[in-house]
């Protein structure tokens, strides 16, 4: 078994023994901006997340260093956008800040970690 194959079992059992317990997030990706400050967003998703509060510092999308205070992390290979609307279970939509994970050339994200 290789390291693709370890890590990607291992991303499906934490995903399978939480699902449970996993709340649920809605994530509408970026579609466009109108130029007149509107912006568009795609059809609503219903994601399973693993859902955390704690501090980290973050370099943010402008280079600067910033602090994540809540994060969700996605057991699954998902395109997030620094532009993405996320609404969290308790109803906010924070605006994110840092999107981060494990990449693998031939497969994608083994799992996106989204930070607010």
């Amino acid at each position: 078994m290789g390291l693709h194959e370890l890590i990607t079992n291992a991303v499906a059992l934490a995903d399978t023994i939480t699902k449970p317990i996993q709340p649920t997030i809605a994530h509408e990706p970026y579609a466009e901006d109108d130029g007149y400050g509107g912006v568009t967003y795609g059809a609503a998703v219903t994601r399973y997340v693993i859902a955390s509060k704690s501090i980290k510092q973050v370099i943010g999308q402008s280079g600067q260093i910033t602090v994540s205070n809540s994060q969700v992390l996605i057991l699954a290979n998902v395109a997030v956008n620094f532009r993405d609307r996320i609404t969290l279970p308790d109803g906010t939509q924070p605006p994110i800040i840092g999107v981060q994970g494990v990449w693998n050339k031939d497969a994608g994200m083994y799992y996106t970690e989204v930070l607010f």
